[in-house]
Formats: structure tokens, C-alpha cells, sequence
């Protein structure tokens, strides 16, 4: 029923009400957490446990604890927007089959369910009914462990469970729900490190935290488990229904959380899936980007869709393969950088991508469309919802994941992937309407067969054979092997399924051998196969859809095909092509210095002067170093040197943009900046007759072109007057109208190495001494290749045009990329907030806010489009310090709640105005001021907002309403 606020400010007082105590007093390690829009819940995450509080009776409940225990620091975010994500089973026109809940199905009805990949991406319906899970087989695990359980009575094809839920029901471990990764004949396996990269959503041990349990074999404590399904009815017909190779996320909501921990790696990321209340353990930021541990106060935010699309009912006009253009819009120029372009319907639907700049009518993407855009294509614009921001640990940085990747940056990320010479990537059937499922995997080896088994049927149907024999076709070839997929009460053969397509067959009858009955001959369709090997477990199925890339001598195995057998988690079956005549070899090989991704297709040194990331695989990874990009073709990427040897099918990358996330702007004036877009341009020029540069001010500096005709240019200016930089040449293309540059004017290479007090740049132009103060950060390079110097940090003691001094770091190299912070390194106290909804549409969902902490008054503001700071804008009173205690609450429009440390003092401050006013005070003194944030705004479904307020040290918890 709706609510009318009749409270009147003067006559009506703010009053705080006491809320039923939380079971455990605050400590160090202890946040709380709430919904950006309406929500019932709140959770309370302590150490290793969490309670969930409900807000319309008062009480708190207990949920499933943290894989790992936090330590010293945390930080965490509730995401209403994301969800339980799976893969397919099978779908009708208003239903999707999933991996079963047991009879917990009705938990998601009302929820909405989205398909992110594969086919029919894009679309979004209401779950309106859930059936109780089909139970499709159970066992006694014979082999258990926390990733894997076992029977050894089973003769399961290979990756039949893909997709379905195991629920363990009697026993040790009882209770918990896992996603099927993958199978083989008699096990089950739920983690994979290789898979995180793969899929890192269904990539989850059992967990061991009381009062769960990992499975065991023990007799007499032996752990039961179901294999089972759930068929979710929706609101509406699929207007393209789902298959096997959709993925889908149901929409209730998801927590993440990032913590120090007491054991290696030292910092470690979760994230709790709501629906089945269990943890995922994710991947880490260190130690590419932070030290080995977080040992101080730390905050991260979601960007989500709580304010809803920021663009929305419109329609391009035409694209490329990596723009999108709406002919005749007026868009200010870059109000969209950073943000997320989406495709909403027609060609191209599901897509998502981060908009690098726009003009008035052409969005520029990071990397190429799956499925290039038409004239069909609506469109809508988001905040990148891919992201979560992360600051803190006594650092400058400003970093950011991916989630959709499982991968941190340190700057924009550009595009991803795995080592690949060869590769097989799911597809969404022959005609590739929609992009890959998932990343692919990579290929060990195909082996060309001229007269391999192409499909099989019954012949003789033999007796007492059973569902799941595997038979061997002994006639004439070798290495061929047959499911059993049907049989009648007597054992007679029914159905089949081909395994392996061995070789040396012909066409016709052929007896078997294996399985447990007798007298089965099969029908064999014989011709040219190709048997692929692959260096990690593959999930996929009989029936699957791959598009293999990166063969050389024999190419015509750069195409799709369909899997016609799946006889072991390392191999699987293609028909070749009819051209076939020998096995291909890999058209690259990776070295030290040279990455191979066979499945990409970049344009030649679009990616020069990026910064590539590379580790291993893994949530746990080990770092093999980070690197300048000097060249790099439709698959490679050549490094500016040697990184440790990375591994084929394992070893992950990230290419970022040059420029960090908060790299200083040395001059803030506008027309004399170091961004902006082209006018023109000549083959030794680029004009921008919007600026107003000093002669010579960016002389020895290098330009570069990140969007438009010219992407990739790198090189130095020469000269410059108000309105021109003059290079010796393009290294790429002219730039023109299309083309958006930076100058590098606050981080580069160094250019004369082995200062372990001083950092050479002779491609610089620096005011002397105008760096003093600030902090230098190595992101990559030799002097940032390993876990203890990957986030080599300092502050600047005194600078000249090309040197800057500083405290005695790690041996700097020529081939050292660095950054220089004019944000002070965040304290004790912060916090970082998307400011998602402010009323003004020129702001709205371009700024992050955060309070410096460490007794400063400071609130910095970066300002996302354009990834710099505003650093110490002006509030007024300016006179409130915070520290360790204080803590913050956005209430999602235009206003941002702080706490005076631990006084108990709560401020308001007005995020159109910057105005602090005094917001209250708790009627309890604190305990002993500590860190983390345990103050959250909870709006009701009348649009009430309530901010509740945890004591310090302590089991107290307050809430008033908000109606001033």
C-alpha cells in the first residue's frame, strides 16, 4: 500500500530507532551491505561468517560463511543485478530447462531471467513458475573431493551433465548445490583452475565451512548426491529460443567481496550467489596490480543498473566492425566514454561493449562486434556494467574488474583472452548469429583421418547390454567407439551415440567388442574426420557446434563444425572437410615474447603502445609479467621483452590502454590538455583547432591515437604550435575527424634504465619540480614483473624536463612503463561510490566519489569519461576530518551520508550543491573506533529511504527515516 510522508522538517524531528542486536559485535573485518534500489534484506558479513538481517521483521538469519576468512581489512558490494548463472539444458518457446533446486525452484519465481550468450543473447523474460527438480541419476561417491565426487558404478557419456546441478543429500556434505562443469564416464568434476577463465561463474569447490562439509568416501559417512533439472516457465514466448548453447543468469541478486587473508595469495575475492547460498572464489587483484597483502583500509563499488539505461529507444543507422553510428544525433562529444553501448535487438542483439569515445553521432567500441550492427540494430547506453572499481591500500591506483572476465586492470581494458595457436571456441550453431558461449580452448593437435566413422546405427541389436556401454567397432579400422544409448528390457541395443571416429574403417557392418552384452553389430557412414586434442578438460557435447581457428598447411580446418563424438575430456570428433587431405600444424607459435591467440582477429598495431597482463591460470594466479605491446598482428602481440614462459591453453592476458585510471593531467586547463579529438591531419600532423597549446609545450612527448582511423599510432611530437603536433611520421594511418588522441604527458617509458633513485624519460616535457609530491607507480616492465615488485610506489621528491627523483625503488629498465598520481595514496576511513542517480543528466553516472580519509577533509571526484580525478573539489563547511570509523551511504539520488569517525556525528552531503549539512547524531557512544562500513540506505517499495547505522565495537544497530 503506498505511503504518503507527512512529516514536516522543524515540527518533525529525525528519530533513530533501535534494531534487534546483530549477533556479533563489529570488528575490523565486518561490513554491511544493502541494495542500491528496494530490498528486503541487508547482510552482515563478520570474519568468516554472515547473517542476513530482514528488514520487515527485525531478525537476523544465518547464511553460508566466506570460502576464505577475511583478514585485517574488507570491503564488499550487494549487486541486485546480478544473479546464478548456468548453462542451458534445453528450452521450448515459454520454458528453459536449467540445473535443478531440489524443491527450492519457487525461490526464483518472480526473479528475472536473462540469456547473456549463445543463442537468443539478449533477451530478458519473468520466471512465473519453477517445476521440483527431475532427479536424472544418483549415486554413492566411491572418489570425493571438495572439486570432484565419483561412482564407479557409473557409464556416463562424456559431458552429458553439463549443465545440470549435483545436490548432495545424505551424509557428509549433505545440503549443498554445485553447476556440473564437466564429465567423464564415472565422475563428476565442479572446479577446474584451468576452467576460471572459461567459466567462471560454474567454477565452485563444496565448501568446507561449517556446517557444510566436503564429500567423502568414508563408509558409514559416504556422501549421496542427485544429478537433477528444473524446468522455469516464463512470462512470455522466447522470441528466439534458447538452446544448448545459451547462457542464461537468473536475476537475484549476488554479493562480492574483497578481503586481506592470512595465507598465500593474501588477498583474496568472493562471490556469494544468493539463490544458492554459496561462495565462489574469484580471482584476485594482486599481484599484478597491489602488493602481496591488503593491509589497510580498502573500497570497492559495482557499477550496475539501479538507475536504469542512460540512452535508451533508439536505433543505429549503420556500423562497423567496431563503431556504431546513429546518422544525424548530436551527442556531446565523449559525454559516453566508458560507459556500456549494448544491442538490444536486431542483428547483433545481446552484444555488449565499452564505448571508447563518441562524436555527435558514432560510437568508437574497444574491440571488433561478434556480429557487426545494422540498420536494424536498437540500441541503449549503460554504465559498464562489466566493472567493479577498486581503491585503497595506502595506494594512488584506481583499478578495475572484469566481471565478465575474472580479470583486474589498471587502466581500460581493451580485450582478453587466453594462450591459443590453435583453437576450438563454442559457436551458436552453423549460421553464427550470435557470438561464443564462452572462451574457447585451446588445441594440443588434430589428426587427419581419411576414412574415419562419420555416424553410426543399429544393425544386430544384440542382448544384455546396458545405457552407457562403451563399444568398440573391430572390423577392419581401429580406435572407433560407440555409446549405447537406448536398449529395451532385454538388453537389445536401441539408440547410439558416436564416441570416437578412429580410422581405417569402410562403409557398412562392423561387429564390436566391450559393453555388457553380446551380439551388437553397427551400421558405420565412413569418410574424413579430424580427432582434436586439447591441453585442458573440455565441457563440450555430442551435438555442439565449434569453430576451430589458426591451422596452417591444411586450412580448411579454420571453419565450424559440428561434434560428432566426445569419447574423453581431452579429445572430440569433426568431420572434416571435404577439401581435407593432411593434419594442419599451427599457423604461430608463442615465445617468451610473443603472445598467440589464434581466436581473435585484430587489426594490424591497433594495439601498439598498450600494456599487456599475463598469468597464470587460476583464481589463485601467478603473475609471468606485464609489457609494453610494440607490434602486434590479426593474432599475435609482440612484447617490448621477455616475460616468464607462459603456457599453451592455460596462461591468461589482458591488453589494457596506456593510460592509467586516474593518471595526472599536468595542465587542467582545457585547451591546453593532453585529450582530445583531431580536426585533421597530414602524414607528419595532427590539428585540433580547439586548443590553445604553448609552443613547444608537449615537444619530445608521444601521441597517441586510441579510437578512429589511425588506432594504434604511437610516436613522438617533434613540435607543436597552439593548434598542431608535428611527428616524423604515422606509424599506423593519417589520423582525420575520426581520430581521438592522448598525449602522454603524466606516464611513459622510461628511456634510460637502472635508476633505482631517478626515472628517465627523455620523451618528456615536465615543469621542473611540478611533480614533487605526487606518486610514481611502475605498471609494467621488468621492474614490475613479480609478486614483490609488481606495485612499485613512491612518492616524487623533485623533477627536471625528463628526470624525476625519488626514495630507492627496485632497478628501473628501458623497458619500465610508468604513471604519476596527483592523488595522495588513500588512508584510513575511504571509500569510493558510483554516483549513479544524481538529478543532473550531466552528471549522472559519470563520477565516482571518495573521501581520502587518514584525517584529511577531502572528498576527490573522478570523473569517469574522462578517467582523471578531480582532486580536492570545493565543499562547503570543508572542515570535517575523517579517519578510521567513519563511514558512508549513498541514497541513489543526490545525496551522500558520512560519519565523523567514530563521534557518532552523521553529515549529509548535497551532491548538486556540495553542501554538508549535519544529519543526526546516534543516541549510543561508538566503541573503539575501527575500519570497514557498516552504514547502508535501505529504500522501501514506497520510496521511503532509512539509513541504518551499526555501532563501532559493538551488537547496536540503529535506523531513521529519511524525509528531510
Amino acid at each position: 500500500m503506498a505511503v504518503t510522508n507527512l512529516l514536516k522538517t522543524q515540527v518533525d524531528q529525525p528519530v533513530f530507532e533501535w534494531m534487534r542486536f546483530a549477533p556479533t559485535a563489529t570488528n575490523s573485518t565486518s561490513i554491511l551491505l544493502s541494495s542500491d534500489t528496494s530490498a528486503r534484506y541487508m547482510y552482515y558479513i563478520i570474519g568468516q561468517a554472515m547473517f542476513r538481517y530482514d528488514t520487515y521483521s527485525d531478525s537476523w538469519q544465518e547464511c553460508a560463511a566466506p570460502n576464505i576468512a577475511p583478514s585485517t581489512c574488507v570491503a564488499g558490494k550487494y549487486s541486485a543485478h546480478s544473479g546464478n548463472r548456468g548453462h542451458t539444458i534445453s528450452a521450448t518457446s515459454t520454458t528453459i530447462t536449467v540445473g535443478g533446486f531440489g524443491r527450492l525452484g519457487n525461490l526464483c519465481v518472480g526473479s528475472k531471467i536473462r540469456i547473456l550468450y549463445g543463442t537468443g543473447a539478449g533477451q530478458e523474460r519473468t520466471i512465473t513458475a519453477c517445476s521440483d527438480g527431475v532427479i536424472h541419476d544418483n549415486g554413492l561417491a566411491t572418489t570425493a573431493s571438495a572439486n570432484q565426487i565419483g561412482d564407479s558404478t557409473k557409464k556416463w557419456r562424456v559431458n552429458q551433465w553439463d549443465g545440470y546441478n549435483c545436490r548432495l543429500t545424505f551424509s557428509t556434505g549433505q545440503s549443498q548445490i554445485r553447476k556440473i562443469l564437466y564429465n567423464d564416464t564415472t565422475t563428476l568434476t565442479f572446479f577446474d583452475t584451468n576452467h576460471q577463465a572459461v567459466d567462471n561463474f560454474n567454477n565452485s569447490s563444496f565448501s568446507a565451512v561449517t556446517p557444510f562439509a566436503v564429500p567423502v568416501t568414508t563408509a558409514g559417512a559416504q556422501t549421496n548426491f542427485v544429478i537433477e533439472s528444473s524446468v522455469l516457465t516464463v512470462d512470455s514466448s522466447w522470441t528466439v529460443t534458447p538452446d544448448a548453447s545459451s547462457i542464461y543468469e537468473i536475476m537475484t541478486g549476488g554479493i562480492w567481496l574483497i578481503t586481506s587473508a592470512i595465507s598465500t595469495p593474501f588477498v583474496r575475492f568472493q562471490y556469494y550467489d544468493i539463490l544458492l547460498d554459496s561462495w565462489l572464489t574469484k580471482t584476485p587483484c594482486g599481484p599484478m596490480h597491489y602488493a602481496a597483502s591488503l593491509a589497510t583500509d580498502i573500497a570497492i563499488d559495482t557499477i550496475d543498473e539501479s538507475t536504469g539505461a542512460f540512452l535508451h529507444g533508439v536505433t543505429a543507422s549503420s556500423a562497423t566492425t567496431k563503431t556504431l553510428v546513429q546518422s544525424g544525433a548530436t551527442y556531446e562529444y565523449d559525454r559516453y566514454a566508458n560507459y556500456q553501448l549494448r544491442i538490444i535487438s536486431g542483428t547483433g542483439i545481446g552484444q555488449k561493449r565499452r564505448i571508447v569515445a563518441n562524436s555527435a553521432d558514432t560510437f568508437y567500441v574497444e574491440k571488433k562486434w561478434d556480429i557487426t550492427p545494422d540498420n536494424t540494430s536498437g540500441y541503449a547506453i549503460y554504465g559498464d556494467t562489466d566493472k567493479i572499481w577498486f581503491t585503497g591500500n595506502a595506494s594512488s591506483a584506481l583499478v578495475q574488474y572484469s566481471v565478465e572476465k575474472d580479470l583486474w586492470s589498471s587502466a581500460p581494458i581493451v580485450d582478453s583472452g587466453i594462450v591459443r595457436q590453435i583453437s576450438a571456441t563454442p559457436a551458436s550453431g552453423i549460421t553464427l548469429f550470435y557470438g561464443p558461449p564462452h572462451e574457447g580452448y585451446a588445441i594440443t593437435s588434430i589428426t587427419y583421418v581419411s576414412n574415419g566413422i562419420l555416424s553410426v546405427a543399429v544393425n544386430a541389436a544384440g542382448t544384455n547390454y546396458v545405457v552407457g556401454d562403451l563399444v568398440t567397432c573391430s572390423t577392419t579400422g581401429s580406435g572407433g567407439q560407440v555409446y549405447v544409448t537406448g536398449v529395451t528390457a532385454g538388453g537389445a541395443v536401441t539408440s547410439l551415440q558416436l564416441a570416437a571416429c578412429g580410422g581405417g574403417y569402410s562403409n557398412g557392418s562392423s561387429n564390436t567388442t566391450g559393453g555388457s552384452g553380446s551380439g551388437l553389430t553397427i551400421t558405420l557412414t565412413v569418410g574424413k574426420v579430424g580427432s582434436v586434442n586439447t591441453p585442458v578438460n573440455h565441457d563440450f557435447r555430442h551435438g555442439e557446434f565449434v569453430t576451430i581457428a589458426g591451422c596452417a598447411t591444411e586450412t580448411t580446418f579454420n571453419n565450424t563444425f559440428e561434434i560428432i563424438g566426445t569419447n574423453s575430456l581431452g579429445n572430440f570428433s569433426i568431420a572434416a572437410n571435404a577439401g581435407a587431405t593432411q593434419s594442419p600444424t599451427a599457423n604461430n607459435s608463442f615465445t617468451t615474447s610473443l603472445i598467440v591467440d589464434s581466436t581473435k582477429n585484430w587489426n594490424t598495431n591497433e594495439h601498439v603502445g598498450r600494456v599487456v597482463f599475463v598469468q597464470a591460470a587460476g583464481n589463485s594466479p601467478t603473475s609471468n609479467g606485464a609489457r609494453r605491446i610494440t607490434a602486434n598482428t590479426a593474432t599475435t602481440l609482440t612484447l617490448s621483452s621477455a616475460i616468464t614462459s607462459m603456457s599453451h591453453g592455460t596462461s591468461r592476458y589482458i591488453i589494457q590502454e596506456a593510460r592509467p585510471f586516474g593518471a595526472m593531467c599536468i595542465n587542467k586547463v582545457v585547451e591546453r590538455s593532453p585529450m582530445g579529438w583531431a580536426s585533421s591531419g597530414s602524414s607528419t600532423t595532427l590539428v585540433d583547432t580547439t586548443k590553445n597549446w604553448i609552443n613547444n609545450q608537449y615537444q619530445n612527448c608521444r601521441v597517441r591515437i586510441v579510437s578512429g582511423t589511425g588506432e594504434g599510432n604511437d610516436v613522438v611530437i617533434t613540435s607543436n604550435t597552439p593548434t598542431t603536433l608535428t611527428v616524423a611520421s604515422w606509424n599506423v594511418a593519417t589520423p582525420d575527424t575520426t581520430s581521438k588522441y592522448e598525449i602522454m604527458d603524466s606516464y611513459g617509458i622510461v628511456t634510460t634504465g637502472s635508476g633505482t633513485t631517478t626515472v628517465t624519460d627523455a620523451n618528456k616535457n615536465f615543469p621542473t619540480n611540478y611533480l614533487a609530491g605526487k606518486r610514481i607507480r611502475y605498471i609494467a616492465g621488468t621492474a614490475s614483473s613479480s609478486a614483490s615488485t609488481a606495485t612499485v610506489e613512491a612518492t616524487i621528491t623533485s623533477n627536471t624536463a625528463t628526470v624525476i627523483t625519488i626514495p630507492t625503488l627496485t632497478s628501473n629498465s628501458t623497458d619500465t612503463f610508468y604513471a604519476i598520481y596527483e592523488i595522495p595514496a588513500r588512508s584510513t576511513g575511504i571509500d569510493l561510490r558510483w554516483l549513479f542517480g544524481v538529478s543532473d543528466e550531466n552528471k549522472k553516472g559519470r563520477w565516482l566519489i571518495s573521501p581520502r580519509g587518514g584525517g584529511s577533509n577531502v572528498f576527490d571526484i573522478y570523473d569517469i569519461p574522462t578517467n582523471t580525478w578531480e582532486i580536492t573539489p570545493f565543499i562547503s563547511p570543508y572542515t570535517q576530518t575523517l579517519t578510521t570509523g567513519s563511514m558512508y551511504a549513498y541514497d541513489g539520488d543526490d545525496s551522500y551520508f558520512f560519519t565523523k569517525d567514530a563521534t557518532g556525528r552523521l553529515y549529509e552531503l548535497d551532491l548538486n550543491t556540495f553542501k554538508v549539512e549535519s544529519a543526526g547524531i546516534i543516541p549510543y557512544a561508538h566503541g573503539t573506533a575501527i575500519l570497514g562500513n557498516r552504514m547502508v540506505i535501505v529504500k522501501t517499495v514506497d520510496g521511503l529511504k532509512y539509513l541504518y547505522v551499526m555501532r563501532h565495537t559493538g551488537q547496536e544497530m540503529w535506523r531513521t527515516l529519511k524525509f528531510w
